[in-house]
């Protein structure tokens, strides 16, 4: 494999014109043709990609309709949103220079000796550019290679090679497939490889283009991987960020499907046979330990506390967990640098990152608070926080200091400086001195891209893996490259350059998760951990999945996941509700059928929560069977189905005596307004079952009420006038942030004209404080005024929407929650015309608790009651029994409620019941009641 690799840069092939029959794709007689087994690839003299044809049937499978520049060059860096980002990166604020792209298009091919000759114009005057690229083409076995030979001249930023869009291909049994292969590490594809749809490699003048070389693949979609791996196997040890368990030979390696956990926890040695009893319960065969507590990042000094031999206890560890068949993998944080580790303390390494430069004004001494400047210092922020690139923290020389403020009026400045910060030493210093505001990101100190701290940490990275006996390496945090780099168009580059520096010291094969590059990807499409909108999350998170993992012959990856997100919620289910059976079981069979890894992360012995045990045994048949591989493809087929429900039933204590049924679960939402009567609250619900007739399980799930609008604590959110129309959006800032942690809810009228507008009212705190934000909704489907009490967090229980402010990630909707203590910002969006809604002032209350008491049902002249009662934020699940169990927003059981009569069949059709209930407190009751349906076995088709 590493000679025909040489060959591919090595041989010589002479080009012949082709001339083919009239049904299939003639080249032109100016083109200039190269051929492997399956590939015919055809360049035009006019720089022109012409041809990129499936050798079977002779078709071009170029994007019809549209000129192919075989190169592009780019005079400066574009806009962030030109780097091509296929969901890999899902979730973070993209990073860029925001400059307008000047490009110039190749506008001529010529073929000089061996070599061709690239020359550009500007794609709308013509005009020559100064630039020529000089490159060698050669066909080989598996692919196209193309090598830069020269660049003539330097005025450009980048320059694409092998650029063209594939059509896009049907679904049929083999479809041809194109990608192309970066052969040397400055090169960087312009998609994953695989079956891409944009095909090109991209070198950069300021990164260096020297023997830049790329592979242009054309075959079967069933061989293109096989083509992929006989190009991967050339590569010698550290000339590229290679490995047998990743990119093209992921596949292969069966730890790439294990199912992982991430703990914090430092594990003792005698702890480990506990562990292994209780992950078993979760279908866990991976661990994986998170830098912090058990390790210190940067260095890897592992703790003495639990370690007092440093890593060679760990070793032992990972050994005991081995012999349990359980692997374990070190979590990073990729290239950042701990405060207390030997690259900070006490003396800082030369190579940690700053983000400007000042030059000291004055003589300085070592007690001095105030840190003189000769520059302005308007850009300096002292916000700091877990997700923002910043700190307050200079360095001068080995000194590091951290500043209260930065004062930007004579004398410019740093004030109330603490000298000698981080272990290290407080001297005088000159006059002129270089002041660097250091970088920081996620709590943690940054290397310089491409620097020796770079090696270093990776190094260190490699030297732990080995003698800690991991088997796998998380790269967390990797995605902070994009705050470092000049231009994030670099980013692919510098997380190469760290990857492949610890590749070259491994000294087995590891399982790489989150690394963002192909080469050494093992599995794909890791998003954090939802904590709301789960079922609507799932989809999404699928969706990206099939366009990563299939198209890219990768592995996917459906973590990380909470089984009990709601654990860390201050009052019970208000932003983040219970995540429950039919959440997890939707989960279950979507990563079933698609055959998706899971993770988790809240699962370490001893902080399990009891919804986090329950949703985990669901989950671990669902693994069982996917390791098995005991379900038929079109059982498989069938579960995959979006919004489809199912149940995995199991018959007696037979592991291996199950099935799969359709399931439906149907939700009514009953509201009694404050009113004199305190018990006998009724409204009637319907129920529609698609199945036949059965016994539903129930779930009641009791809201959380308000105080009224006019009560005298109620704050003012925003002011409206009911006699003026609004606009789409309305917002109000507050600076500095309130405080609304005693006024949790909101209290709006609206004046509809039955229009069907979509309402969305929004709160936001800041990014500082790892912040999402919460979604309130309201549906014109009314006509005049009408009062809503906005309580609980809606994200991801609506059908998406485009709203006037769009989201900034799946993690602000999904996962991030709004801390009420430092409210900023609120939003009134309307989708749909305006003119004729009317608002009253937007006002924050108190909410209000109380206990829904005695629900009952009546169907058909049956009445049915769960005796007892439900408080605010929690809820009543019942499953068959003569009594159903009332749980908190973790899972745990606070009490039970007795079963007063029989819970009927639901006939198929619509079910018309009555919904009655009591409360303890004179105020609105608001309950969402859950009916969960069982239908037909699946069959195979």
């Amino acid at each position: 494999m590493k000679k025909c690799l040489r060959r591919l840069l090595s041989v010589v092939v002479f080009c012949s014109l082709f001339t083919a029959g009239a049904s299939v794709f003639s080249a032109e007689p100016d083109s200039f043709v190269f051929e492997t087994e399956h590939l015919k690839y055809v360049l035009g003299s006019d720089g022109t990609v012409r041809g990129f044809v499936d050798k079977r049937d002779g078709r071009n499978c170029l994007k019809e309709n549209q000129t192919h520049h075989f190169c592009l060059l780019q005079k400066t860096a574009g806009r962030s949103d030109d780097f091509a980002d296929h969901g890999v990166h899902a979730g973070f604020h993209s990073h860029g220079s925001g400059k307008e792209k000047v490009s110039f298009v190749s506008n001529r091919l010529e073929k000089k000796g061996d070599h061709y000759v690239v020359s550009f114009s500007d794609p709308n005057s013509q005009a020559q550019h100064p630039v020529q690229l000089t490159l060698d083409i050669r066909a080989e076995a598996h692919g196209i290679a193309i090598k830069v030979v020269s660049v003539a001249g330097d005025d450009f930023f980048s320059i694409e090679m092998a650029r063209s869009v594939m059509a896009a291909t049907d679904d049929g049994a083999d479809p041809f497939a194109g990608t192309v292969m970066p052969l040397t590490i400055n090169v960087t594809a312009l998609e994953f490889c695989g079956r891409s749809q944009r095909l090109g490699g991209v070198v950069y003048r300021k990164l260096g283009y020297d023997n830049a070389g790329l592979a242009v693949l054309g075959a079967p979609a069933s061989i293109l991987r096989d083509e992929m791996k006989a190009i991967a196997a050339g590569f010698r040890k550290g000339e590229m960020p290679v490995h047998a368990a990743g990119g093209p030979f992921a596949l292969d390696d069966p730890r790439t499907r294990g199912t992982y956990i991430i703990t914090s926890t430092p594990i003792r040695r005698g702890e480990v046979q506990s562990w292994c009893a209780h992950l078993s319960r979760f279908g866990v065969d991976q661990v994986y330990f998170h830098q912090g507590r058990p390790f210190r990042q940067g260095d890897f000094v592992f703790n003495k506390e639990y370690y007092p031999n440093g890593i060679s206890d760990f070793r032992e560890v990972s050994r005991d967990f081995n012999k349990h068949g359980i692997t374990t993998g070190i979590l990073t944080y990729a290239h950042f640098v701990h405060q207390n580790s030997r690259f900070v303390t006490p003396v800082p390494h030369k190579d940690l990152d700053v983000m400007r430069v000042f030059t000291l004004a004055g003589d300085l001494d070592e007690k001095a608070t105030f840190v003189p400047v000769g520059e302005s210092t308007a850009e300096v922020s002292n916000i700091v926080g877990f997700s923002i690139t910043n700190s307050v923290v200079l360095r001068i020389g080995d000194e590091l200091m951290v500043f209260e403020s930065a004062s930007d009026h004579a004398p410019h400045g740093f004030t109330h400086c603490r000298r000698g910060a981080y272990g290290t030493k407080a001297v005088s210093h000159k006059k002129g001195a270089v002041v660097g505001h250091v970088t920081q990101r996620y709590g943690l100190f940054c290397s310089r891209p491409g620097s020796d701290l770079v090696r270093e940490i990776s190094r260190e990275t490699a030297r732990a893996y080995n003698e800690g006996g991991f088997g796998m390496i998380y790269l967390d945090a990797l995605d902070g490259t994009s705050a470092l780099t000049e231009h994030r168009e670099y980013v692919p580059y510098y997380d190469a350059f760290f990857i492949n520096e610890i590749l070259k010291y491994t000294q087995t094969v590891p399982v790489m998760d989150y690394c963002f590059l192909w080469y050494p990807m093992s599995r794909v499409g890791e998003w954090d951990c939802p904590r709301r909108g789960f079922q609507q999350y799932f989809d999404r998170h699928v969706d990206t999945l099939k366009r990563l993992s299939d198209r890219y012959y990768l592995p996917g990856q459906f973590g990380w996941l909470a089984l009990c997100p709601s654990a860390s919620e201050s009052l019970s289910a208000f932003q983040c509700p219970p995540m429950h059976v039919e959440d997890t079981r939707y989960l279950a069979a979507k990563a079933l059928g698609h055959d998706y890894g899971l993770s988790f992360l809240d699962v370490s012995l001893g902080q399990t929560q009891p919804l986090a045990f329950k949703n985990g045994a669901i989950l671990a048949d669902y693994i069982r069977l996917r390791r098995e591989k005991s379900v038929s493809q079109s059982i498989l087929d069938q579960l995959k189905t979006p919004g489809a429900h199912f149940v995995l039933q199991r018959h007696g204590e037979d592991p291996n005596c199950w099935d799969f049924h359709e399931a439906d679960y149907q939700y009514a939402v009953a509201f009694f307004p404050t009113s004199d009567s305190m018990t006998d609250l009724a409204t009637p619900i319907v129920v529609p079952n698609r199945f036949q007739a059965a016994r539903p399980a129930i779930r009641i799930e009791n809201r959380y009420s308000a105080e009224d609008y006019e009560t005298a604590s109620s704050v003012e959110l925003i002011r409206l006038d009911e006699t003026q129309p609004v606009g789409n959006m309305t917002t109000r800032i507050f600076d500095p942030a309130i405080d609304l942690r005693g006024h949790l809810a909101m209290g709006l009228w609206v004046r509809g004209d039955n229009g069907g507008q979509k309402i969305n009212v929004r709160v936001e705190s800041p990014i500082q404080y790892v912040s999402g934000h919460n979604d309130h909704f309201i549906d014109v489907d009314f006509s005049g005024w009408r009062y809503f009490s906005l309580i609980e967090a809606e994200n991801g229980t609506r059908p998406p929407v485009e709203w006037p402010k769009p989201c900034g990630s799946y993690l602000d909707e999904y996962r991030e929650i709004v801390h009420y203590e430092h409210v900023s910002e609120i939003n009134l969006m309307i989708v749909g015309d305006p003119k004729n809604l009317r608002f009253r002032t937007l006002k924050a209350v108190p909410i209000r608790k109380y206990d829904l008491i005695d629900p009952s049902f009546v169907l058909e002249g049956r009445e049915f009651l769960f005796k007892g009662a439900i408080a605010s934020g929690h809820y009543m699940g019942w499953e068959g029994g003569e009594t159903a169990s009332v749980c908190n927003h973790t899972g745990q059981e606070v009490g039970r409620m007795k079963l007063v009569g029989d819970v009927p069949a639901l006939s198929k059709g619509e079910n018309r019941l009555t919904f009655s209930c009591g409360r303890n407190v004179n105020t609105s009751a608001r309950a969402r009641i859950v009916f969960g349906l069982i239908g037909d076995k699946l069959k195979d088709r």
